[in-house]
């Protein structure tokens, strides 16, 4: 939850909203796309469905008005026909590319150099990368928890079930955490038949080398960071005299790169049952009906969006 803001940053917000209104209020009710024919409310600035302008009238890039045969702003300069990203290829209509976030126009570049020198935002980049270790620490530490739930298999699943009461709070308070980090909980398989061990070994708590507490105290350390973060957040408000278009630039220009890595399996080829030769895909073999074998290896994903 954000702090209550101060009255002046309420009042920066209503009107922020007022010109969000005036802008809708200029185009009341439903247009058809003149590149693709879709049915559209009139509010829109982009076709949700091919996301060209629908508007000839007013500038993308900055929200001047322009005459229906301008094919550059005379403002800002923005193109009419669009930019395509140098990044990703993606053609956009606004300064910031809707896809990777890249800045297209000296309006987007502008907009950046303001951010690396606001405050706010300098505080919230440093605090980000805070956070990341915190939350590879805090994987780590349930990681550590959950290993302590694994005991030695027996015949019995229904009693290996039990918890004690201690032992369902603490693997509530983890599930809680993956969900703050917005990952699922691990589970752990349960064999489909009963295996037969030697006698089973007592029961051990959950609270072992002092890593319940260790976890407790990260989920805590993260909870007081989320909450700055939100605080910060909440001082990042633009110019509420300017146009809709360069308050988007505003924030964009702000957006935390978030960088994630995972292991994904692959397929790499299918071993045939007929000869044992490697195919890409069983349709290859001259008896696939013989059946295979599909062969994997993981392969190191790395992924970066913007929030």
């Amino acid at each position: 939850m954000f702090q209550e803001q101060s009255k002046s940053q309420q009042r920066e917000r209503g009107q922020q909203e007022r010109v969000r209104t005036q802008y809708r209020s200029r185009f009341p009710g439903n247009i058809t796309c003149p590149y693709c024919g879709a049915s559209v409310p009139s509010s829109m600035e982009l076709c949700p469905e091919c996301h060209h302008p629908l508007h000839t009238g007013t500038c993308t890039y900055c929200g001047s008005a322009m005459d229906a045969d301008d094919q550059f702003c005379p403002e800002c300069g923005g193109p009419r026909q669009g930019i395509t990203c140098p990044q990703c290829g993606n053609l956009n209509f606004r300064s910031f590319c809707n896809k990777c976030n890249a800045p297209l126009d000296e309006l987007a570049t502008e907009e950046m150099e303001k951010a690396k020198n606001d405050p706010v935002f300098i505080k919230m980049v440093q605090l980000a990368k805070q956070m990341a270790a915190m939350e590879e620490r805090l994987l780590h530490a349930a990681q550590s928890v959950a290993e302590e739930q694994h005991e030695e298999p027996v015949a019995d699943f229904s009693q290996a079930a039990e918890l004690s009461d201690e032992e369902k709070a603490l693997v509530e308070q983890y599930k809680q955490m993956m969900e703050q980090l917005g990952l699922p909980p691990m589970e752990t398989p349960k064999p489909s038949t009963p295996v037969q061990t030697a006698a089973p070994k007592t029961r051990q708590s959950l609270i072992i080398g002092g890593t319940q507490e260790e976890l407790q105290a990260l989920r805590e350390e993260y909870s007081r960071s989320l909450q700055e973060m939100n605080d910060l957040m909440s001082q990042l408000i633009p110019d509420p005299g300017t146009s809709p278009q360069i308050q988007r630039n505003y924030y964009s220009a702000r957006k935390l790169p978030v960088i994630t890595t995972e292991v994904r399996r692959e397929r790499v080829a299918w071993v045939c049952n007929l000869c044992g030769c490697h195919h890409n895909q069983p349709s290859e073999c001259a008896e696939p009906d013989l059946g295979g074998t599909w062969i994997y290896q993981d392969v190191v994903v790395t992924t970066k969006k913007y929030v």
